[in-house]
């Protein structure tokens, strides 16, 4: 039996339900099963082309609707059958269809209620951020990204409790071993390789070639790295081989943008520092050579 995915809905013809509107996302019309979901007429009318881009926040979205658009109904006495014998028969007939109108809007919004909790079930994976628990992960991946001082195992654990899972599952998350979709959506968004196998040293592990022939849009990845950088930096403020070259690449590519491009902002990565940094680096490497 095939069901609205929203309000439970099963008399009556399902339509398709683009999560992210085509007005928002295509220029052309298309009904893939990895996009669209089944709903009814009025949930898919009702939506429209709201900019709301996840299962649950949609069916959200229509409780707040539907209880606006039956306030009176909803607010209606029930009776009785004992009350309804005192009526006329016309009266009686005018309670009880409004009675069944009613239990139906709140059979419906029940049904809504679930499937805004994540209490759904889906015969086919949706692509993209579709569902609250990818938008979730999403946010845990860019929390990654930017927490680098943090240690991993301190990350699974902070985001294991916050998710109500293990630190494991987080881990196998972070090296897109599960939901490596949600990965791939945020690398594409942020205009990173989709082969980069590490968040945090995806752009050290670029050669210096790779770093100039990148394009200017993409500073931001270059950047990306200063949380690593920090995290290793020792008691002697020295970079290890491997990333001293990574953050003179990124130096010199910084310096070939050409004049008047703005660069994003670089929170705690001050020119003086890495400049004094690399001399100090290059120091030690030749007392040791």
């Amino acid at each position: 039996m095939h069901l609205c995915i929203y309000c439970g809905e099963k008399d009556m013809p399902l339509h398709r339900d683009h999560i992210t509107p085509i007005s928002i996302c295509s220029v052309s019309r298309h009904y893939s099963g990895n996009d669209t979901v089944s709903c009814c007429k009025e949930c898919n009318k009702s939506l429209s082309n709201a900019y709301i881009t996840t299962l649950e926040e949609r069916a959200c979205h229509l409780i707040d609707l539907y209880t606006i658009k039956h306030r009176k109904l909803l607010q209606t006495a029930d009776y009785d059958p004992e009350e309804l014998e005192e009526m006329g028969p016309i009266m009686t007939r005018t309670i009880k269809a409004s009675m069944n109108e009613k239990r139906i809007v709140k059979d419906r919004l029940a049904f809504l209620a679930k499937t805004a909790s994540g209490l759904y079930k889906l015969d086919r994976k949706l692509s993209g951020i579709a569902t609250m628990e990818k938008a979730v992960i999403y946010k845990m991946i860019d929390d990654f990204v930017d927490s680098g001082k943090e240690k991993l195992q301190a990350f699974y654990d902070r985001w294991a409790e916050r998710l109500g899972c293990d630190s494991g599952k987080v881990q196998r998350i972070i090296e897109e071993r599960e939901m490596f979709d949600v990965s791939l959506t945020y690398k594409y968004n942020h205009q990173t390789p989709l082969d980069a196998g590490q968040w945090r040293t995806n752009t050290m592990s670029k050669t210096k070639e790779q770093l100039r022939a990148m394009p200017v849009v993409t500073v931001e990845q270059v950047v990306r790295f200063r949380g690593e950088v920090f995290a290793h930096i020792s008691e002697q403020n020295v970079l290890i081989g491997e990333l001293a070259e990574a953050l003179e690449a990124a130096l010199e590519w910084i310096d070939s943008v050409p004049d008047g491009t703005e660069l994003p902002a670089m929170p705690g990565f001050c020119r003086d520092w890495a400049d004094s940094t690399l001399a100090k680096t290059k120091e030690k490497q030749h007392e040791r050579s």
